[in-house]
């Protein structure tokens, strides 16, 4: 598993091979010169200077090519006196003094062309090798070549070293979970966002545990058995490719599971997105589009959908339609707000009467119906009469105060030849609007002998 990432550097880490190399290279061109000091550096057009390797092995802070005036001399006569140049003071401080001539070698490279290697030596020393150019090139000119090659070669493994470093912050800044797996499952990467989830340390992380944890975290699912046929074929085709919802319960996430680059010999991915948030608002915008905002009952919508499926099925159907008796008065005498509550109200009392099994909604404004599987006209008209008699019995406490109410109750039965749910909701509507015709408060059945309640 990936862990905290180390500080960018500027250069590669000390006892790298390339590392190694650059700072023999410098130990050799010194040696070859007879100077007392040589400073390898890396430069591009912005002309600061990054030393990589220095010998004698000492200190040398970053620099300005363009003030110490080392890229601006003619270097083609041999070394030159340093009072052409302005040496940075960390390099005579490893120099051990003031220096008295310095040679430069260039090795330029793509991206870094002002890069080479500074050869000094200090004062009151005489040069063993003269510094004329012709001797000093024929010398080191295959140190030229190798310095340049050494410095590509340092390059991409830097470039490399980045491009890890980039995949590693990616790894774990994502906000998925990450399971990366070899061809054998040997080999793993878990980013922290999977290790959370799945239960994982950080330390000695094998591919037996991991595998543990994630057919444990699977198997806590409230869809195992949907996960366990989603995932068989992972057992005979290592190409298949799945997304699958894991339901925890309180959490939901979208798990994609797929070969690396659509090649199941070249491993597999598991990514752990958590999408609770948006289950959570579909079920919300679901909840709003199936429910009345008022009472918190089905709305019409709903209503007839489930209708239409209990129709379906069901051979013994009753339809309840319900009417709140003389609601405009109330409105006008008590006002809209205590007209809510009173539906609210209604709502709640008809849900405390009803079966557990029966289905009530608000069609709009006061009126109601309610769908019951397996009533016969009898228990249909009674069930009708129990719920009437529940929102009746005490009067309906209001910020406007209590408030009498009645109700009018339309009952059908499914016939027959009825065709359709909405045939039932039509005699159920004829019976209510009789009811209403007959003086209120009332059951009226349709097709059926009349149920009266007494007022």
């Amino acid at each position: 598993m990936a862990s905290s990432r180390p500080a960018a550097k500027r250069g590669l880490a000390t006892g790298t091979p390339q590392a190694d190399s650059l700072q023999a290279l410098v130990a050799f061109a010194r040696t070859a010169a007879g100077a007392d000091l040589a400073v390898l550096f890396t430069a591009d057009d912005s002309r600061n200077a990054v030393p990589l390797a220095v010998d004698p092995a000492r200190p040398v802070s970053l620099f300005s090519l363009a003030s110490s005036r080392i890229d601006t001399v003619d270097w083609s006569s041999g070394a030159v006196e340093t009072s052409a140049l302005n040496l940075p003071s960390s390099m005579l401080t490893a120099l051990g003094g003031p220096a008295e001539k310095a040679f430069f070698i260039s090795t330029p490279v793509e991206n870094a062309r002002r890069s080479g290697i500074l050869l000094a030596w200090a004062r009151g020393d005489a040069p063993r090798i003269t510094p004329s150019p012709s001797e000093l090139e024929i010398g080191l000119r295959l140190l030229t070549s190798v310095t340049g090659q050494l410095l590509r070669d340092r390059n991409a493994a830097m470039q490399r070293e980045l491009m890890t470093e980039r995949f590693h912050d990616l790894f774990e800044s994502v906000s998925s979970g990450v399971v990366v797996l070899d061809n054998d499952g040997m080999d793993i990467l878990v980013n922290q966002g999977a290790a959370d989830l799945l239960g994982l340390g950080a330390a000695n992380l094998d591919p037996y545990t991991l595998s543990a944890a994630m057919r444990g975290l699977r198997a806590s699912c409230l869809n195992a058995a949907e996960l366990d046929d989603a995932y068989r074929p992972l057992q005979t085709d290592i190409d298949y490719s799945v997304v699958a919802t894991w339901d925890l319960g309180g959490r939901q996430f979208e798990v994609d599971t797929h070969p690396i680059r659509s090649n199941g010999q070249n491993g597999r991915i598991w990514l752990f997105h958590d999408v609770t948030a948006r289950h959570l608002l579909e079920r919300n915008l679901r909840r709003l589009a199936e429910t009345d905002p008022l009472t918190g009952l089905c709305n019409r919508r709903s209503f007839e959908e489930a209708s239409a499926v209990a129709f379906a099925t069901a051979p013994s159907l009753a339809a309840l339609m319900i009417d709140v008796d003389h609601f405009k008065s109330i409105n006008d005498t008590y006002g809209h707000a205590a007209g809510d509550q009173v539906l609210q109200a209604i709502a709640a009392r008809s849900i405390e009467a009803l079966r557990s099994e029966d289905l009530i909604a608000r069609l709009g404004g006061e009126e109601f119906v309610v769908m019951a599987a397996g009533l016969d006209v009898h228990a249909a008209t009674v069930a009708a009469d129990r719920l009437r008699q529940a929102i009746c019995a005490t009067p309906i406490p209001t910020d406007a105060g209590e408030i009498e109410t009645r109700v009018s109750v339309g009952v059908s039965v499914r016939e027959r030849d009825d065709e359709s749910f909405d045939l039932m909701l039509r005699r159920a509507d004829t019976a209510l609007y009789r009811a209403k015709r007959e003086g209120r408060n009332r059951v009226v059945v349709s097709a059926g002998p009349e149920y009266d309640s007494p007022n």
